[in-house]
């Protein structure tokens, strides 16, 4: 058990990837470790809930870091998430407007947001219920509450992972009141949930400006979204995303992201190359700088400067930009061909 304590962090990074086993996702997309980016489910239970989540993450020699929120949703797009911790933050989310108090209110244009936590656990614990796919470990009494306890187990690369549940009803609805994470029988993070209201009606006046206590209002441009997969960073754009139809060897997508404006968003893609970053950006648009070099018969526009390179295209009405370190420069070069299906027959150093 000591040895394994000590290699926790490396049992926590694989136990962070181990959880895609839920939902097929291929990276922690939140911003946050209190929600998450989850698709809007037509036959979702909780319409409305106020309730506290206090997570603990247990580390090296261990160490426990400790989390503690307030979080308060209406359906669909109405999240305000409360720190109460010493450094006091409020975040809000109401509809296309992100609001953040620290001291100062900054105001943001974002997208949607899609719902906190416990709606994707709440979820996640019918399915298990409804799949009979979890393993009984009995009842036990909290906070004077009869509470079942659940778990579902998987191994992973030669590990055991566990997750489980200590769930009770609420207005005939299911919920977790404890969730615990194991890696080879070692808790790695502790999940306790307290709740306030659920379905129950709550002021809509706790996702404005006017909850805050005064303080300047500095508007503060947008609040780039991170996703899952290609496909899902589509549904935002208005535009078909271009990419390469083979990645050169040795590159990996990493972050994908979109950006506001809603009404005319941008696409990101961050990639990785021995150590190196790679950023693809698309936006509508056009080419506006003189072009230096083409594509196959697509002009494009090759820049140097200060160690980095950059090389801008458009493609079906898509201002394509490409731009890492000069020192992955043939890298760049053949992402910028496979995506415009050309040779990059001219181009001139531009300091």
């Amino acid at each position: 058990m000591t040895y394994k304590i000590k290699q926790l962090l490396f049992i926590i990074v694989i136990g962070i990837i181990s959880l895609y086993y839920w939902n097929e996702r291929s990276k922690e997309l939140s911003n946050s470790i209190v929600f998450n980016n989850l698709s809007i489910q037509v036959n979702i239970n909780i319409k409305s809930i106020i309730y506290r989540e206090k997570k603990e993450i247990l580390g090296i020699n261990n160490s426990i870091k400790t989390s503690n929120y307030e979080i308060s949703y209406i359906f669909p797009d109405k999240l305000r998430i409360e720190n109460l911790e010493d450094k006091k933050t409020i975040e809000i989310y109401n509809g296309n407007k992100f609001i953040l108090y620290d001291g100062k209110i900054k105001v943001k244009e974002c997208f949607p947001i899609e719902g906190p936590n416990v709606i994707e656990t709440e979820k996640k614990i019918r399915d298990i219920i409804k799949n009979k796919n979890y393993e009984f470990f009995g009842y036990e009494v909290k906070d004077n509450r009869l509470l079942k306890v659940i778990g579902v187990k998987w191994e992973l690369d030669n590990h055991n992972y566990m997750q489980k549940f200590w769930i009770g009803d609420i207005n005939e609805i299911t919920l977790p009141f404890i969730e615990e994470y194991f890696v080879d029988n070692v808790v790695i993070s502790r999940t306790t949930y307290s709740y306030v209201k659920v379905n129950e009606a709550i002021n809509y006046t706790l996702f404005e400006i006017a909850s805050l206590p005064s303080s300047d209002i500095i508007i503060d441009g947008v609040l780039s979204k991170t996703v899952e997969s290609y496909d899902e960073a589509q549904k935002y754009l208005n535009f078909n995303i271009i990419l390469p139809k083979k990645l050169p060897t040795g590159i990996i997508p990493w972050e994908i992201g979109i950006v506001p404006p809603v009404k005319s968003p941008s696409f990101y893609c961050i990639y990785f190359d021995r150590g190196y970053r790679i950023y693809l950006n698309e936006s509508k648009g056009i080419l506006n700088l003189s072009p230096n070099g083409k594509i196959g018969d697509i002009p494009c526009r090759v820049d140097l400067k200060n160690e980095t390179a950059t090389i801008q295209w458009e493609q079906n009405d898509v201002l394509i930009i490409l731009n890492g370190d000069v020192k992955i420069i043939d890298q760049l070069f053949k992402m910028a061909e496979s995506m415009a299906e050309g040779n990059l027959i001219r181009y001139e150093h531009t300091n």
